[in-house]
């Protein structure tokens, strides 16, 4: 009750029956009115979702629509994979209208969760579902009720029969609307692009201490670099670079599925401390304070960029979309500040060699010594 009362919040993803709810988010937070949101929502309802039921979202601002959805023959990931279809054709849709609306997204996918093969059958990975408020207005529950129902194939075929293309106006103007972060902030294609810069970087898996189970691959270090990228050309005040920054928009691209590994603490602390060590990263302050809420305790994060080479590096590998192995070994990057020691990417290669070679003897070391408690022969 407190729900429909206004007093708290109840949140829903995707179900496993056979009838599930689906959110259309109508965001106008930064831009956009409650009317320009009530509009394109009778839009929808008129042209594409017969009886579909809409109220004003939680803040008054927006607008939330609610599908109800047949997934009796669909699993969850191909559940998932037509609901991104269809949040991208909500958005072309949109930027072909001049309707005064920031964003509009899905929200309420499916959880997924995939299983080992062997005996066990243990949970070898967990995608969790993105939430969606459901509706308040427990006086129109006879709208709910009779909102548009398709099932899954019903919505893939509504998509692939209205086709929407845009102009180049309407594209900007796509752009221009984005609301949440949705991981699209940074183009998918932008990591492939970097991936012959990242292998120079990290020609092999690492792992990222001797005690540690979490490894570096590759592609770790091209997911980096386009944050990396990103983070520079849209800085905060005073070059701030907050680590939930790099975590909310990383794990915003895993689940919408642009990227295949979550943001890791220690994974993203390898990977910056070695660009750093490369001299791809200009420190304006190296301070961390944690904060605490509870305490009323301030916290303060630390402050850099990358470094001007590392962005002409960068720059130069995407916009020639070839192997970048030969082009970094003339792009020289300062080791401080001063820029008094030049380190070449090859340098950081010989630490790296190094490394893997002391966790060889480390792991030689650990299977010749002899058990606890018995002396060697």
């Amino acid at each position: 009750m407190e729900h429909f009362q206004g007093k708290e919040t109840c949140y829903f993803t995707g179900g496993k029956g056979d009838l599930t709810l689906l959110n259309l988010d109508i965001d106008c937070k930064k831009a956009g009115s409650r009317a320009g949101a009530f509009a394109f929502a009778e839009y929808l309802k008129q042209h594409f979702f017969p009886n579909l039921y809409h109220e004003v979202s939680t803040h008054g601002k927006g607008g939330h629509g609610y599908l109800l959805i047949d997934k009796t023959f669909c699993n969850d990931h191909d559940y998932n994979l037509v609901l991104k279809k269809l949040d991208q054709w909500l958005k072309d849709v949109l930027a072909t209208t001049d309707f005064d609306v920031e964003n509009v997204e899905i929200k309420g996918n499916c959880p997924e969760a995939s299983w080992g093969t062997d005996y066990k059958r243990q949970l070898r990975h967990y995608k969790f579902g993105f939430l969606a408020k459901l509706p308040r207005e427990w006086e129109r529950f006879d709208e709910w009720q009779a909102t548009t129902k398709l099932t899954v194939e019903e919505l893939d075929a509504l998509i692939e029969k209205h086709p929407v293309v845009l102009t180049e106006v309407a594209k900007v103007a796509q752009s221009a609307k984005r609301g949440s972060v949705v991981g699209k902030l940074i183009d998918p294609k932008r990591i492939q692009e970097l991936m012959p810069l990242a292998q120079r970087f990290v020609p092999e898996r690492i792992c990222v201490c001797k005690k540690s189970r979490v490894w570096v691959t590759a592609y770790d270090m091209a997911v980096f670099l386009a944050h990396h990228e990103y983070f520079t050309t849209h800085p905060l005040p005073e070059n701030a670079n907050p680590v939930a920054r790099w975590q909310g928009l990383w794990n915003s691209m895993f689940e919408c599925g642009d990227i295949s590994r979550a943001f890791d603490c220690k994974r993203f602390a390898f990977l910056r401390n070695l660009i750093s060590d490369a001299g791809g990263v200009e420190w304006f302050d190296r301070k961390y304070i944690p904060g605490d809420k509870d305490e009323g305790i301030k916290g303060k994060c630390c402050k850099w960029r990358a470094s001007e080479e590392m962005m002409e590096l960068m720059a130069e590998c995407v916009s020639s979309n070839t192997n970048t192995i030969s082009t970094c070994t003339r792009i020289c990057f300062r080791s401080n500040s001063e820029g008094n020691e030049v380190i070449r990417p090859e340098r950081v290669m010989e630490n790296l060699e190094s490394l893997l070679r002391k966790q060889e003897i480390l792991l030689l070391e650990r299977i010749m010594r002899p058990p606890k408690g018995k002396l060697a022969a």
